[in-house]
């Protein structure tokens, strides 16, 4: 995309495969995305097959638009999660937005919700930094 504005795009929560039921999106940041088109491939690629589940796996993929605009999507699959956390974005920054999924994951699970929709709102509306330069989000009482 040319010139991105933001960080990210949305942010999802993907449960997955639950017998003969495909995966869903349980829940998404904004809640007033509505780019059909991508909420419902995000599913598939979150949850392509069946894999190792005993450590944290991160990975990627790319969704392209019919007038070849891509938006990428960051995975994080946990150990024992029937969940998966995925942004999407148009910036390439795989080592920052696996590192962004890690923390948000670690916000759920000491279930800090209030400072993960805190950190949700502040990063999407984040500016896109300079390049070279370093991004820091205050949320919640700055943390």
């Amino acid at each position: 995309r040319d010139n991105p504005s933001q960080l990210f795009v949305c942010w999802c929560e993907v449960v997955g495969p639950q017998g003969d039921q495909p995966p869903w999106i349980i829940q998404k940041f904004p809640s007033n995305y509505k780019n059909e088109e991508i909420l419902k491939s995000v599913p598939q690629f979150t949850f392509p097959c069946n894999f190792d589940n005993s450590t944290v796996q991160h990975f990627s993929f790319v969704l392209t638009s019919l007038d070849s605009k891509w938006t990428y999507g960051f995975c994080r699959h946990a150990p024992g999660n029937h969940t998966a956390l995925v942004l999407l974005s148009y910036l390439p920054w795989h080592e920052t937005f696996y590192r962004l999924l890690n923390h948000l994951s670690e916000l759920m699970t000491t279930n800090r919700t209030g400072d993960l929709w805190a950190c949700l709102q502040s990063l999407y509306q984040a500016a896109v930094p300079k390049p070279g330069s370093e991004v820091t989000i205050p949320y919640a009482d700055n943390k």
